[in-house]
Formats: structure tokens, C-alpha cells, sequence
């Protein structure tokens, strides 16, 4: 088994159901099992500032 860790994100749109559906699809993925997911914390953009904030998390 091979352990790898997986960043989400997202500033666009509904960003909640962004991850939560990347981790569905991840979760219904064959010979992949998503055995932790981190919570979601919102935060502000690097750079260009002048965007939305983003929901990250890891899984």
C-alpha cells in the first residue's frame, strides 16, 4: 500500500460542495481508500489578493 496525501482547494462557486464532491469521487475510486480528511479551514489568497478566499483541506 502506498500512502499519499492529497491537497484540495478551492475559491470558486459553492467551495464546500467543490471538496465534498472530490471526496466522494475520491472515496468511490477502486483501490483507493480515503482513511483521513482533514478540516476545512478557510483562507485568504496569496499574490493576487483580489479573488475569494478558499476552503482547503487535506485527505
Amino acid at each position: 500500500m502506498t500512502t499519499a496525501y492529497i491537497g484540495l482547494g478551492s475559491n470558486l462557486g459553492d467551495r464546500e460542495k467543490s471538496i465534498s464532491s472530490t471526496l466522494k469521487m475520491l472515496a468511490e475510486t477502486e483501490h483507493l481508500e480515503v482513511a483521513r480528511v482533514s478540516d476545512i479551514t478557510e483562507t485568504a489568497p496569496l499574490g493576487d489578493r483580489n479573488q475569494p478566499d478558499y476552503l482547503n483541506a487535506v485527505a
